[in-house]
């Protein structure tokens, strides 16, 4: 995995608004810990988990599979269930950012490459997010590293991942979308906001 060296790109993630805020990161902090605060026969006993996990396994096909995979499946579930009642909580997240003045301005400066960029900016989060509703890991019958499957630090790290690049992405595709006039049709007015 490429770690940029360069101490001004940590610099610039490190002055992100979003980052020092915490509505940012403790939905997070509550899923990364539920693997540790919680047993496997305290979340399996649970009534309300159980019918939680039910509904949105009824809904997304994906929960199910990776349920019957996992050496912990109500954990699992319950954990699956949690990523995707936070996607819409970082789509609005991720959607309210930027202001339209400094979005239209960003896509004008791109040149031609606009009227290309937004198959990209369909394809990604689309492909992205179907995988992610669809399917789960395959089992791995001779795993010789850490898998998946079997280590709930692992699945959260995926879950989160995903979580915050689906709803990235697709937050990107919502303000292109919103902007799109002002992208492509109509010259930019200095200090409109919206």
């Amino acid at each position: 995995m490429y770690l940029p060296s360069d101490p001004k790109v940590w610099n610039e993630i490190a002055q992100d608004p979003l980052i020092k805020r915490p509505i940012f990161w403790l939905p997070i902090a509550f899923v990364i810990l539920i693997p540790f605060l919680t047993d496997e026969d305290q979340i399996r006993t649970s009534l309300l988990v159980q019918q939680f996990v039910a509904a949105l396994s009824y809904l997304v096909p994906s929960i199910d599979t990776w349920v019957q995979r996992s050496e912990f499946p109500s954990t699992t579930g319950f954990l699956f269930s949690i990523y995707w009642v936070l996607m819409p909580y970082y789509f609005l997240i991720f959607a309210g950012i930027k202001d339209k003045s400094e979005y239209v301005k960003i896509w004008r400066s791109t040149g031609w490459k606009r009227y290309f960029s937004p198959l990209i900016l369909i394809s990604i989060p689309l492909a992205y997010g179907l995988i992610f509703y669809f399917f789960a890991f395959p089992e791995e019958s001779n795993c010789s590293h850490e898998c998946i499957h079997r280590s709930p630090s692992l699945q959260n790290f995926w879950g989160i991942c995903s979580v915050i690049g689906i709803t990235s992405l697709s937050a990107e595709v919502f303000r292109w979308m919103k902007n799109f006039k002002a992208i492509y049709f109509s010259e930019l007015q200095e200090g409109e906001n919206t």
